[in-house]
């Protein structure tokens, strides 16, 4: 019977998309450097099916080439998106984690290869004493949710959260598959830069003096301050016809979706995206419009920023060599391609990041930043680089 309406949802989202019509009239704001102007005409196409509104930024090595925004950061209220509105970025802020442990190791404060309980012992217990640094940042760790609750309180505590990560069992064989740890991987690389940095700064503390301090536009936050809120679009849930719709027209999402139906939604996505229930992103409720959410630190989901902002936190890191050239080199290419037993997308992925060949350049690859592809770097040579930055 689920699965019935479920096909019948499908087909009423299928119909209802082809009637959809441009719904927003708002053009573009900002600047675009006269080699690339066209870049602003696609931005307006996509800006006229954007519901809400939306911001999109480029750098070429170390100059801002594209910078631009429109639409609504809050349309029920006539609130317009402007140059230093600011929005959740949800996935895309677990670039910021793999490229803080990218500067850990050019610094020689842990390896890849390092096990875990290295630095931290009591990590080892319930099967978990042989999970590698790499592992963690390749969602290998079989953590994606933790065996005790997390309330919003809690997760202030990072003892609390160490305690509970400790107890907690792998939920498949470590190191043997790949599952995408949509929230509790912040947290996880939360505990790691504690402890292996040798100021013991939490990762948020260590983004903002090591890397944020030295921005030129400041505006991408790990924790957001409180005087910041008001600069926040509100995010707008898709309703349930435009999510069935986007979900059948992308090929991509068909095996996840046969997953979640003959599983009656008892599968691990839905258990992935739901831990902890104040995070969730699969419930009608926007748990990231709540400004105590905002100011959590979590770099899987909670990077909160313009897309200028969030662009120059890798040019930043690019002009001040935190990274080494080796590093670079290291983290510039996949470690290998398989299927996430979560997600069921099959990716290119290592160090953190995922990646896509280059369509015209051999051996050069984009990095992106999965589920929310919103964050693309391209490392081309020693001292060039293009950066792609949208938020919406």
């Amino acid at each position: 019977m689920g699965v019935r309406r479920a096909a019948i949802a499908v087909l009423i989202g299928l119909i209802i998309g082809l009637f959809k019509t441009l719904r927003n009239e708002c053009k573009s704001n900002g600047n675009v450097h006269e080699n690339f102007q066209q870049i602003r005409n696609i931005f307006d196409e996509i800006l006229s099916r954007e519901k809400e509104g939306l911001a999109f930024a480029a750098y070429k090595n170390d100059k801002l080439i594209v910078d631009l925004w429109g639409g609504y950061a809050e349309r029920a209220a006539f609130r317009e998106w402007n140059n230093d509105t600011m929005t959740v970025t949800f996935s895309s802020s677990k670039a910021i984690g793999a490229l803080i442990i990218a500067i850990l190791v050019s610094r020689g404060q842990l390896q890849y290869d390092d096990k875990i309980v290295k630095y931290w012992p009591e990590f080892g217990a319930e099967n978990k004493e042989n999970i590698t640094v790499q592992w963690i940042l390749e969602h290998k760790a079989g953590l994606f949710t933790f065996d005790d609750e997390l309330t919003i309180e809690q997760a202030r505590d990072h003892q609390y959260i160490s305690r509970i990560i400790e107890k907690t069992k792998p939920k498949w064989p470590a190191g043997t598959t790949v599952g995408y740890h949509a929230i509790t991987f912040g947290w996880l690389l939360d505990q790691i830069v504690r402890r292996v940095d040798p100021l013991k700064r939490s990762i948020g503390q260590f983004y903002r003096e090591e890397i944020q301090k030295y921005m030129d536009d400041k505006d991408f936050y790990l924790g957001l301050p409180r005087d910041k809120h008001h600069r926040v679009a509100r995010i707008v849930q898709s309703t349930t016809f435009e999510f069935v719709y986007d979900m059948a027209t992308n090929l991509q999402y068909y095996p996840l979706i046969f997953n979640c139906l003959f599983s009656f939604f008892h599968c691990e996505m839905y258990s992935g995206g739901k831990y902890p229930l104040w995070l969730s992103f699969l419930n009608d409720e926007m748990p990231y419009n709540n400004p105590a959410v905002r100011e959590i630190e979590n770099v899987a989901v909670l990077g909160i920023g313009t897309a200028r902002g969030l662009a120059n936190v890798i040019s930043t890191i690019w002009k001040k060599n935190l990274i080494s050239e080796k590093v670079w080199k290291e983290i510039s290419k996949p470690m290998e391609y398989n299927r996430d037993r979560i997600t069921y997308f099959n990716l290119y992925r290592g160090h953190g990041f995922f990646y896509r060949p280059h369509p015209i350049h051999q051996n050069v690859c984009f990095f992106f930043f999965f589920l929310n592809p919103n964050q693309i770097f391209k490392k081309k040579k020693k001292n060039q680089y293009e950066i792609l930055s949208s938020i919406n």
